[in-house]
């Protein structure tokens, strides 16, 4: 059990960390990482689906197969995100959204189950989870018309998404460490 809360720490971590470089990444570079993150997917896209298209002309077998069909759309989308960086730039604003939706209600949950776990400060990670949900919400419907803008924002809340996490990580650590010594000195 250790081991895996050892292991669960080490990730929340690590993705908190990302999560936060990310964020500072779009403040520093708004436009360029966005329009980077939007032409390399684009291209990935491209490749991905010209590769699936090259196998499945190549493969010997035959029979239903939808490789030729996802080849054709993904190349299609690949080719749409380079020619219109500027499109999907706007997508990706109202994705971060999302994700800081998703995020928040995770957290919600989180501070749910401290306080099930008789946490006395449960409700600080329940307050961080409902500005990470207003930060979501405002990224996605926020009447932002620059891309720049909306880069700044999502780097903005992304980092307050992996700070909160941190905490959320540090205090959990210390209550299960609290647990442990309580239980370990009642040891029969």
């Amino acid at each position: 059990m250790k081991e895996w809360l050892k292991r669960t720490k080490a990730n929340i971590i690590l993705v908190a960390l990302l999560t936060m470089i990310l964020g500072l990444v779009l403040i520093l570079w708004p436009t360029s990482s966005t329009m980077f993150i939007c032409l390399l997917s684009g291209w990935l896209l491209l490749l991905g689906g010209v590769l699936s298209i090259i196998l499945y002309f190549s493969a010997p077998q035959t029979g239903p197969n939808a490789g030729l069909f996802l080849g054709l759309v993904v190349s299609a989308l690949g080719l749409w995100t380079v020619i219109r960086p500027g499109t999907v730039v706007q997508f990706l604003s109202v994705l971060f959204g999302i994700i800081l939706l998703i995020h928040g209600f995770l957290n919600v949950q989180d501070s749910i189950e401290l306080k099930r776990s008789a946490y006395a400060d449960w409700w600080v990670y329940l307050l961080f989870a409902v500005i990470t949900i207003t930060l979501g919400i405002f990224v996605i419907w926020a009447p932002l018309a620059s891309a720049s803008a909306m880069a700044i924002i999502s780097g903005a809340s992304l980092l307050f998404d992996g700070i909160t996490d941190l905490i959320f990580v540090f205090r959990a650590s210390k209550v299960i460490r609290k647990f442990d010594s309580y239980t370990n000195s009642y040891t029969i």
